[in-house]
């Protein structure tokens, strides 16, 4: 509730950070290929960063994380790279970006200690749908703290930290893009997930 009503009004609808974000994500170059290699499904994900007019917000940083094709952060799981499926990009001139990643899964949230407690006696569910965080900032801009959710994802109606929000749900369609293919030697088709911030000014 506190996020929903602190907001900014007009700009993307943000969501909860969540306990898995790292503030030493590198910088990678606009495009980077997150995959190396790992098993899941290539997801193409790019989009725009633009101001409430719809005007490019140019060198706009995101900063990008999500879980890997077992269900799992890093910090989860010490087999992980500290690294993997996270990173830093800056936007182009027009606020265009684009990354390679797997496509994310569900999960549970921790449930030792009075968090645990608390979901089973609510009897709330302990899942989390499928979700991509992305930490959006630019000069003069508030900064905005987000997921996507994948649409059609379980438990995208019951997410137990109510972080889902309607216009956060993502298609993963198929693409058959050769230059993408090409860029990234992947088997097409691929998924492919496009998605507009807006950002709202400073007063």
């Amino acid at each position: 509730m506190v996020d929903v009503v602190s907001q900014p009004v007009g700009g993307t609808s943000s969501s909860v950070l969540g306990p898995f974000h790292n503030h030493d994500s590198q910088l990678q170059a606009n495009g980077v290929d997150l995959t190396n290699g790992q098993a899941g499904e290539r997801t193409w994900l790019h989009g725009r960063v633009v101001d409430i007019n719809g005007k490019p917000v140019a060198n706009a940083e995101l900063d990008f994380w999500q879980n890997a094709d077992n269900g799992l952060y890093p910090a989860q799981d010490p087999a992980q790279d500290p690294h993997n499926l996270r990173c830093k990009i800056h936007c182009e001139a027009d606020g265009s970006f684009e990354l390679l990643t797997i496509r994310p899964h569900p999960y549970t949230v921790p449930t030792d200690g009075p968090v645990g407690a608390m979901l089973a006696a609510a009897k709330r569910s302990i899942w989390r749908p499928a979700h991509y965080h992305v930490i959006v900032s630019a000069p003069s801009y508030v900064g905005l703290v987000t997921e996507l959710f994948s649409a059609g994802s379980a438990y995208i109606d019951n997410d137990t930290v109510f972080g889902v929000r309607e216009g956060l749900i993502v298609d993963f369609k198929p693409c058959q893009n050769a230059e993408v293919a090409k860029r990234y030697n992947l088997q097409a088709p691929f998924n492919e997930v496009q998605f507009e911030f807006c950002l709202v000014k400073q007063n």
